[in-house]
């Protein structure tokens, strides 16, 4: 199954929600973190929505990496030895991890989309709050976050496909040819006939 906003490399309660999808016949919700509905799409739609989706995530593994090295650091190893190498990237990962669920645990409290919470903001304010002694800083930064600019408006596109019949669809001709001889072979008789 498909879910709908789930980050490559976070799943379960972590994994974030997206904007709802246009209704289908094939929609299923599934309960997952404090009862809240996410909608899920099995793969047996068309796959009209399935390529609008992959095409409008394809820059979520950059934005994980620059999460990773940006904001995480990273981007400097601190040891040319492999066992520390390793351990510094397990380490940084799981401090990701903690991350997103920290992101995802405003949106799911401020009703905002996880994409709408600001993760450099995110990551400066609740140290700061905590030094300052708020009991709750997620609480404060639902409360405050849109003031404060860590929930702000998303620019991310909200996917629309059409809604194609299914009588729309033709089967492939069998005698149709699904293979073409590759283009390098023709290069390659190309300048051996030179």
């Amino acid at each position: 199954r498909a879910r709908w906003g789930a980050w490559p490399g976070m799943t379960g309660p972590g994994a974030s929600p997206c904007r709802s999808p246009p209704p289908r016949d094939d929609l299923h919700t599934m309960n997952h973190h404090q009862g809240t509905e996410r909608p899920t799409i099995s793969y047996t739609l068309d796959g009209t929505l399935l390529i609008a989706v992959a095409y409008a995530r394809r820059w979520d593994i950059e934005m994980a990496f620059d999460l990773l090295k940006r904001h995480l650091n990273l981007h400097m190893v601190w040891s040319p030895r492999p066992a520390l190498v390793v351990a510094q990237v397990y380490a940084t990962l799981a401090v990701a991890q903690v991350v997103q669920a920290l992101r995802m645990e405003v949106a799911i409290r401020a009703g905002a989309d996880p994409f709408e919470v600001s993760i450099p903001l995110l990551m400066e304010m609740i140290p700061m709050l905590a030094r300052q002694g708020d009991p709750d800083p997620l609480a404060s930064l639902v409360e405050r976050g849109r003031a404060l600019g860590v929930i702000r408006p998303s620019r991310r596109v909200t996917i629309v496909v059409p809604d194609v019949p299914d009588g729309a669809y033709t089967p492939l001709d069998p005698e149709a040819t699904t293979t073409r001889e590759p283009r390098y072979q023709r290069a390659i008789a190309a300048a051996r006939a030179i």
